[in-house]
């Protein structure tokens, strides 16, 4: 914001994500679990906790098995499930025993994976802000993840971890190849890790900076625009349909549109409250349960799909029962699988 939008550091708040997960203290090495996997204490354990989706983009860790010394004491233990797990497990097959498929892990069950442990491996091309990370920090892991999004907000290069390109298979592996040869850089990483997401991410720490940053608001003086501010607004209001029918010549030239296109057209589609239409009068009988994932990033738009979707249509000869609506944010599924460990991840 500061470098893009030109914003004065100084009217910026930032508030770190806290840690809802249990000090790693709670948790020491298991090499009972070492031993389930065929680890000795002495093998190097690396690990990678996460969904088996593309863009999470486990295949790089196929590549990097395959560059790994034969000839070292380490492993690759996969935690997690998803659509992309049996193409994994498919590619890994001929690395045997190296590479151990841990499945969904209750997270109740996580701290022991992490501080089991030696090295932590994130090999996605797409993450915005990765909790694991957190988790895997807080446990004394270092970390070898691909810089992209809001990665290294999370993960201090050379500090907590390594940091590579997003793609450089190559650098990637060269990461993982330094600290495992290194027992006293993975030591000293993981010591900073610890410490830094213990000082940055605690509960009480975000719950204090939330309230200074919510009591400056008081300390802001009223919001009056000038005769030039009225005008700018006013010329952005006669400008903003026009683009937006520009946009919309755009997208049928290319077949294609954007998710605010998708979202508009839906409640479009589905009709005014007073006179819905008989798309919106078919799903009514059909919808029961409604999932908002990543409820944070919703937007206006969205909020009049999931409205359009909910609202009750007695009123129009349909009596199908209520639809309900649940929300789930990072910090929401933190809880939900700190209090309901049987869920699964």
């Amino acid at each position: 914001m500061i470098s893009t939008q030109h914003l004065p550091a100084a009217k910026i708040s930032v508030i770190h994500n806290s840690l809802v997960f249990p000090a790693s203290s709670a948790a020491g090495r298991n090499d009972a679990l070492r031993a389930q996997h065929g680890a000795t204490p002495e093998t190097t354990v690396l690990l990678n906790v996460a969904m088996f989706r593309p863009e999470k983009n486990q295949r790089e860790l196929v590549q990097l098995v395959a560059d790994l010394p034969a000839t070292a004491d380490w492993q690759l233990w996969l935690a997690g499930d998803g659509p992309a797990r049996a193409e994994i497990e498919a590619l890994m097959a001929p690395f045997g025993s190296r590479v151990r498929f841990a499945g969904a892990v209750p997270h109740g069950e996580l701290p022991s994976l992490y501080a089991t442990a030696d090295l932590y491996l994130w090999p996605a091309i797409n993450e915005a802000y990765g909790m694991a990370f957190l988790e895997a920090q807080a446990a004394g892991l270092p970390v070898v993840a691909g810089r992209t999004g809001g990665v290294p907000a999370v993960v201090a290069d050379t500090v907590t971890g390594l940091l590579t390109p997003i793609g450089d298979a190559a650098s990637f592996a060269a990461a993982v190849s330094r600290l495992l040869d290194s027992a006293d850089e993975r030591a000293r990483l993981g010591a900073a890790a610890a410490a830094r997401v213990a000082s940055r991410h605690d509960e009480r720490a975000a719950a204090q900076a939330l309230a200074a940053a919510l009591a400056r608001l008081r300390e802001l003086p009223p919001a009056n625009y000038s005769e030039q501010q009225w005008a700018v607004l006013g010329a952005i209001v006669r400008l903003l349909p026009r683009a937006t029918a520009l946009l919309w010549t755009v997208f049928g030239a290319h077949g294609q549109c954007d998710f605010t296109e998708i979202s508009q057209s839906a409640v479009r589609a589905l009709g005014p409250d007073d006179a819905p239409s008989d798309l919106a009068l078919a799903l009514d009988y059909r919808i029961r349960h409604l999932l908002v994932d990543e409820f944070q990033d919703t937007n206006n738009a969205q909020f009049q799909l999931v409205h359009a979707l909910t609202c009750e249509l007695s009123g129009h000869g349909v009596d199908a029962g209520a639809t309900h609506a649940y929300a789930s944010t990072d910090r929401v599924y933190a809880l939900v699988m700190r209090n309901h460990s049987d869920l699964g991840a």
